[in-house]
């Protein structure tokens, strides 16, 4: 089965994970066209990898003629199934209906697509309006599809019982939002896992040597907003400083939040001790992880499934801080692979930062053990298999790059 692998504005700063997933379905020897919705500001395009891939990638918008005319004469009532489909989201009411519909031309293209490149499923990594797409695209004559539920159900848009009627597989990023599809959609057991995203553990390693300059070495990778909570590492950062231990901090991204995060960082007197250097592409981002002693995630309020920067850092075998928020609590055992503290809490952070300066050999006892449980669960390879042997690929045992892999039934839970 040649699989579609679909991501919203393709490619930016965040998408390299899913990325890596689709990248490690090849290895396993299945065909993987990448897709999107349409094509970002290029402001916003980062690593230079997912620019390649772009010039690969099929974009629904806008769409092209011959496609949705094939899927127009092949399937008469598909413009039918697609109308009846909008009247099924009634959240979003009738100005969310018309926003459906708008999405027509765009599904049945999609749909042409498919058929013509033999495309079989599509997986997408979105419960937002490219959910709208792909379950449009199947009820017009695509392929069947899944999706891909990043954090909170609340922060996707309404209408999740549409979208997700006829998915193959839910997969949620975390236990807390499989439980949430489960409660709010009704969705059964069997048509819903939960998994992080992973890394490619064999590219994000450790470093040799660390650093031995009497500083904690601090970073952060994250879109700056203000769910990440960027203030409060700083605040947290100022009271370990002030309480005797001495703290640099990297905070790589961009956002909304910058002004924000930039007006704290003077009002605490910071300036000699932070460092803001913007969007990084992948080799930057791994050059700053292998450097650093420590990484915190800060993150508060919704959203937060289970941050890929987090087991990106942990592959690099660093001391990571960060929220119990989401399904980080799965990811870090407290005090064995990491510190977790509540979110908001400042004072946690300090404490956490002037453990990992103070205590001799802290930062590298979380930082080994970080990297064997992120060799042990994180791996992309890994996340991989599982989503295709659930949207029913079989990969073949010790199928590589070169191995095989064939269609088959969805497995159970």
């Amino acid at each position: 089965m040649k699989i579609g692998l679909l991501i919203p504005e393709f490619p930016t700063q965040t998408h390299v994970a899913m990325w890596r997933v689709g990248q490690a379905m090849r290895e396993l020897g299945v065909e993987v066209q990448m897709m999107s919705t349409r094509r970002p500001a290029s402001s916003q395009r980062c690593h230079p990898a997912l620019v390649e891939e772009s010039r690969r990638t099929y974009y629904a918008w806008p769409p092209r003629t011959g496609d949705v005319l094939g899927t127009l004469a092949r399937s008469p009532g598909a413009v039918a199934r697609a109308i009846g489909y909008a009247g099924e989201v009634r959240e979003s009411g009738a100005r969310g209906r018309m926003k459906v519909l708008a999405m027509i031309p765009a599904a049945a293209g999609l749909a042409g697509y498919c058929r013509r490149e033999g495309i079989g499923h599509i997986f997408a990594h979105s419960c937002a309006d490219a959910a709208h797409l792909v379950a449009l695209s199947e009820r017009m004559g695509g392929p069947a599809y899944s999706l891909r539920l990043g954090g909170d159900l609340e922060v996707y848009g309404k209408d999740h019982r549409a979208k997700m009627a006829r998915a193959t597989v839910v997969v949620a990023a975390a236990r807390v939002n499989k439980e949430q599809v489960h409660r709010e959609v009704g969705l059964p057991e069997e048509r819903v896992i939960w998994s992080w995203l992973g890394v490619d553990t064999r590219r994000f390693v450790p470093r040799e040597g660390a650093r031995r300059d009497g500083v904690l070495h601090l970073v952060t990778v994250a879109r700056i907003n203000g769910a990440k909570g960027h203030v409060h590492a700083l605040r947290g950062m100022r009271r370990a400083l002030d309480a005797g231990a001495r703290v640099e901090y990297t905070i790589a991204g961009a956002g909304p939040h910058e002004g924000v995060v930039r007006e704290e960082i003077e009002r605490l007197g910071l300036a000699g001790q932070v460092r803001m250097v913007g969007p990084l592409g992948e080799d930057r981002v791994l050059d700053l992880l292998q450097s650093a002693d420590a990484f915190i995630l800060p993150t508060v309020g919704i959203g937060e499934g289970s941050p890929v920067a987090v087991i990106e850092a942990m592959s690099c075998g660093v001391a990571v801080i960060c929220s119990r928020i989401g399904g980080t609590a799965e990811m870090i055992d407290d005090g064995v692979d990491g510190l977790l503290v509540e979110p908001g809490d400042e004072g946690a952070i300090a404490e956490a930062l002037v453990r990992l300066w103070e205590v001799p050999g802290e930062a590298q006892r979380l930082g080994r053990a970080a990297r064997a449980r992120a060799e042990r669960e994180f791996d992309c390879r890994r996340v991989a298999e599982r989503i295709l042997e659930r949207i029913g690929v079989t990969v073949e045992e010790g199928a590589g790059a070169t191995g095989r892999a064939s269609a088959g039934g969805v497995s159970g839970n």
